[in-house]
């Protein structure tokens, strides 16, 4: 802030009172000036503008370089060691060998209008920055309040608003935009990643955390347990257990869970009622397949339904299976028929699994492995096709989730034919 005694010494000599070439100097602090007259011209009066007719005296005598002052605006003149040499000590207003240029933002009022900032330059030079509502040279020209988003730029479809009495511009973005002018990109706004992966927000783009067995970009892509096959021999495989497990469908005269073993033939006259042969995997024993409505070792006994005898026991529910009946226990007995007394419960004890699944104990808690054609929780949900050109009875049909071949038969051995059970 200049002081007021600065601004008086700047309007003293601002007018340049002093005639004729004259120089204007301060005086009685400030309040006042004086003009030094140039030499040769016989010029005298308080404005050097009256002239000397008497003829000055002729004597040379030796005059200070500071006699006339030759600092400008109260700049203060000091003589140096050298002959004829001064230097101009200037006010902090001023500046320049003779403090003839002024710094015009120290001056009361400041040129630059309506709070705007006043910025010095070279050369007494000067510049105005203006606040948001004006505009001009000076900050004289206000912007009317409609302007106001004029000169903001919203990206990405965005739209400016005029808040605060139309004094600040705020952009308000699209879904999936963000950042003071809507630069930013949420692209995870549209779910990108699939089967249920994370998304996060990674500009400009996004990144997806897959949950197994998917993986990919967007986690499209699912692990493929058969890939590459572990079945051996030609044999197909086929995905079970939402991924978790495989079976192969071995060629004929191979079996083992790679289809890796050769076993001998079975001979299906050994089985009755047009029951079907089927070779365990020790290659020595076998297993008659019967036909619906028959039972036994060798097919040789007539049924109506599994459960017409009532086989569970102990108050145990008897429910219909694909090849047989399946008893849901109540605590605390277990076993295929509910005959067994366990001491120590298991989750496993009321046979939850559905369609001859098989119950695994996990924790407090258990898990199914489903057989193919079937998937949920207990298994209960039946996937099997409405419509299959395989006849696998007395197994049945189910989709290959893998691919090729697109189905295949689920035998009574629990093993997997590709073209048919007998």
């Amino acid at each position: 802030m200049v002081s007021l005694k600065f601004i008086y010494i700047l309007l003293a000599c601002w007018s340049n009172p002093c005639r004729n070439n004259a120089r204007c100097m301060q005086i009685n602090g400030g309040t006042d000036y004086m003009c030094i007259c140039p030499e040769g011209l016989l010029l005298t009066g308080k404005n050097c503008d009256q002239r000397i007719t008497t003829t000055p005296p002729t004597t040379i005598t030796t005059v200070s370089p500071c006699l006339q002052n030759p600092c400008f605006n109260g700049g203060a003149c000091i003589v140096l060691p050298s002959p004829n040499s001064y230097f101009c000590q200037c006010p902090e207003y001023t500046y320049g060998s003779h403090c003839e240029n002024l710094n015009r933002c120290f001056i009361q009022p400041t040129p630059c209008q309506n709070n705007g900032l006043c910025i010095p330059g070279p050369n007494s030079a000067y510049s105005c920055s203006c606040s948001s509502q004006y505009t001009g040279t000076h900050c004289e020209t206000f912007i009317s309040p409609a302007s106001i988003c004029t000169s903001v730029v919203c990206l990405n479809g965005g739209t400016c608003l005029a808040l605060n009495d139309n004094t600040i511009a705020f952009c308000q973005c699209r879904p999936g935009y963000s950042g003071s002018r809507c630069e930013l990109s949420n692209q995870c706004s549209s779910s990108p990643c699939l089967n249920d992966g994370l998304c996060t927000p990674v500009n400009p783009s996004y990144q997806c955390t897959c949950k197994n067995p998917y993986f990919g970009p967007q986690c499209q892509y699912q692990n493929n347990i058969c890939s590459p096959s572990p079945c051996k021999n030609g044999a197909s495989c086929f995905v079970i257990n939402n991924n978790n497990d495989y079976v192969c469908g071995c060629a004929p005269r191979y079996t083992g869970k790679n289809c890796e073993t050769i076993v001998a033939s079975c001979n299906s006259a050994l089985c009755y009622n047009g029951g079907t042969c089927v070779l365990m995997s020790d290659g020595t024993t076998f297993k008659c397949a019967c036909q619906p409505g028959y039972t036994g070792d060798r097919c040789m006994s007539v049924i109506t339904r599994n459960c017409i005898s009532q086989p569970c026991r102990n108050g145990g529910t008897c429910s219909e299976g694909p090849f047989t009946y399946e008893c849901k226990c109540s605590s605390p007995f277990r076993g295929k028929q509910c005959e067994t007394v366990t001491s120590v419960y298991s989750p496993c004890d009321s046979n939850p699994c559905k369609n001859t699944g098989t119950c695994n104990v996990s924790g407090n808690s258990y898990t199914c492995t489903c057989a193919p054609g079937y998937t949920g929780n207990t298994c209960e949900l039946d996937m099997r096709p409405a419509v299959c050109e395989l006849n696998c009875l007395p197994g049945y049909c189910f989709a290959n989730s893998a691919g090729q071949p697109a189905f295949a038969c689920f035998c009574m051995d629990n093993t997997i034919r590709l073209k048919t059970c007998s």
